[in-house]
């Protein structure tokens, strides 16, 4: 995940910056996707509404990451994104994608490993959501550190 981190800063420039506020919703799970966005600065917290209806906390996105980026070609996301500081994001569309891929074709590959890297990471979500609480926590605090260098998050979190 490392060597992914501020990968998409060199197409910035096709981006539309968003400014948000703390507790800000960026997207909704099931919501028709419009483009994906990249964290500038700021944190932002990515939930899982279970089949249950439990609403889980799945990951906190460091900065220099693109999230959401199955919304892309108008394709449902797959989770829910919500502030959780104020935070600077650029958001790509579909029209926005393609002229980045037509000027800089080396994107496609950066794009898909992002894209790569989150299937995998919900996967692994999945497969941890039917351990105890506790494996699910040592993993996720274990993961978060090394994702973040230290903890997105407080107490209650």
């Amino acid at each position: 995940m490392v060597n992914l981190r501020y990968i998409w800063r060199p197409f910035l420039k096709y981006g539309q910056m968003i400014k948000l506020e703390e507790n800000t919703t960026i997207y909704y799970q099931g919501e028709v996707g419009k483009g994906f966005y990249y964290l500038d600065k700021g944190s932002v917290k990515i939930t899982l509404l279970t089949e249950k209806g439990a609403e889980r906390t799945v990951n906190y996105v460091p900065e220099g990451m693109l999230l959401g980026e199955n919304g892309i070609n108008k394709e449902p996301y797959l989770t829910t994104a919500v502030t959780t500081t104020p935070s600077v994001l650029y958001y790509f569309t579909n029209e926005a994608t393609l002229k980045i891929y037509e000027e800089e074709p080396k994107a496609v590959i950066l794009f898909t490993n992002s894209l790569l890297y989150k299937f995998r990471l919900l996967a692994e979500i999945i497969t941890f959501l039917n351990l105890p609480v506790e494996q699910q926590m040592a993993h996720y605090l274990l993961k978060l550190v090394k994702e973040n260098e230290e903890f997105p998050f407080n107490q209650t979190s």
